[in-house]
């Protein structure tokens, strides 16, 4: 393969025309149609739903997503609440999005004791608040007393607790220790990340980029303690360059070339697993030029922890398994987790902003879906990728035990930390033979929480999202 003609046509692939593409997928992937994969998401589903055991947020997304205005104003303040410096706009938008709204109509709709308090305490606070007339259509007069007696500081501190509550459901730990004693025991394989969006100063580089060492060195030890390669890190390359942009080529492989080989020196010297997460469509060129050196170095090619994520709503995802493969045959392998892709709003947001004609991500989720599972199948198909199928629906997880029937070792399963806890717990009771599934374990404060836990909710919350309908019985 030419490096020079396989990138110039990944660029050209970036706008492929989505009918065309789908059509495509659909007639070479027609092994997605067997029964087996709906019958047994099916059971997988079933299994779900008569578990008792549900954790507290498979219960409050359940009850609250944001097919209805509770569960969009939660959404709202949780967003909010946890950025705005003064008390009096935090009153504000309390007012605003608590105000109005019909708590008492999820009152005891949910088996969860979780739920059902925190549907009370909302109701509560709906009365406390002082709101214009406009805003509440139902207010309780006998309950307004209590306005004086309780007052917005005790009701702001209480919401905000309540978010920062919610958030820690998503986060591992507020630093690597935290989060390593957090799985103190030798059953749940890691993968930590630290939190953190794009730097945009050299202080951010350098806040990271010593989180990511910090984070190795420590799992590292934490490894050879349990005497296997076990827990992992996961590092984001735009947290450790504030240009990491295609039009900063030169630069990037300059400096942050260097700061991301040393990373794997580290990780390779603690015989731990490094995955370079995905970023926006835009980086992708960029991103595969900075592995495919990475690759090449003779002091690295014995390591087998170099790994990259691809997301599948990508339209150039199984173009990228392919040359990732090529790239593993001349080393001791590459790693690859295929994910769905978390940045899809802000993907459509860029391309419109740039004019273009076309995107370079599916438009609708259930071609993700399909993408997803067809690039599957060609990973399935390479020789020197080691896989993490991140996913938490069950037909994609069905599909994918159909595709490795019989190599069950070849693979494992990521759930996000949070997350997926009941569906891989359920799934283990449909198949005989499971693989291994390790948790994607974010790690940081507040202060690096607030877009990934508006990426969380947004997603689990969506009309369209699997998490948020496969515990609901009114649903086939």
């Amino acid at each position: 393969m030419s490096n020079k003609s396989y990138f110039k046509d990944l660029q050209n692939l970036k706008y492929q025309d989505e009918s065309n593409l789908v059509k495509g997928l659909i007639d070479s992937n027609k092994w997605i149609s067997n029964s087996s994969i709906y019958e047994n998401a099916q059971r997988i589903v079933k299994t779900c739903r008569d578990d008792r055991n549900k954790t507290r947020l498979d219960n409050f997304f359940l009850e609250y997503g944001l097919s209805n205005q509770e569960g969009i104003a939660l959404m709202c303040l949780a967003e909010s609440l946890l950025r705005i410096p003064d008390n009096a706009t935090c009153d504000e938008i309390i007012e605003e999005k608590i105000g109005g709204k019909k708590w008492l109509d999820h009152f005891n709709s949910s088996p969860s004791l979780f739920v059902n308090a925190t549907t009370f305490g909302l109701f509560l606070a709906e009365q406390v608040v002082e709101l214009d007339n406009k805003i509440s259509a139902n207010p309780v007069s006998w309950f307004q007393g209590l306005t004086s007696r309780l007052g917005d500081p005790i009701l702001r501190e209480a919401i905000k607790k309540g978010m920062e509550i919610l958030s820690e459901e998503f986060v591992s730990g507020i630093d690597i220790d935290d989060a390593l004693n957090k799985f103190d025991y030798p059953k749940v394989p890691c993968s930590f990340d630290m939190l953190g969006e794009a730097a945009r100063t050299k202080s951010d580089v350098d806040f990271f980029f010593n989180a990511y060492e910090e984070a190795i060195r420590k799992v590292g030890e934490k490894n050879a303690l349990l005497s296997k390669s076990f827990h992992e890190i996961s590092i984001k390359l735009s947290a450790i360059h504030p240009r990491y942009e295609a039009t900063k080529k030169d630069r990037v492989m300059d400096e942050l070339l260097e700061r991301v080989y040393q990373l794997c020196v580290q990780s390779a010297a603690h015989d731990i697993a490094l995955t370079i997460d995905a970023e926006e469509q835009d980086r992708l060129e960029l991103s595969l030029h900075l592995i495919e050196n990475l690759a090449k170095r003779e002091d690295l090619k014995d390591w087998g922890g170099l790994g990259l994520a691809i997301q599948a709503y990508g339209k150039r995802a199984p173009v990228v398994v392919k040359f990732i493969d090529e790239l593993g045959s001349n080393r001791n392998g590459m790693m690859m987790r295929l994910v769905k892709g978390a940045y899809w709003d802000q993907e459509v947001k860029i391309h419109q902003v740039k004019g273009a004609e076309d995107l370079p991500v599916f438009t609708s989720k259930s071609f993700t879906d399909l993408n997803y599972l067809a690039t599957a199948k060609v990973i399935s198909e390479t020789k020197n990728l080691r896989p993490y199928f991140a996913t938490h629906n069950a037909h994609t997880i069905a599909g994918i035990m159909e595709l490795y029937k019989g190599r069950e070792d070849k693979f494992e399963f990521q759930r996000i930390f949070g997350m997926g806890d009941l569906t891989y717990r359920n799934a283990e009771k449909v198949y005989d033979q499971f693989p291994l599934t390790r948790v994607y374990a974010p790690v940081g404060s507040k202060k690096e929480l607030l877009p990934y836990l508006v990426r969380r909710l947004l997603e689990n919350g969506a009309n369209s999202s699997f998490v948020n309908k496969y515990l609901d019985k009114n649903i086939p």
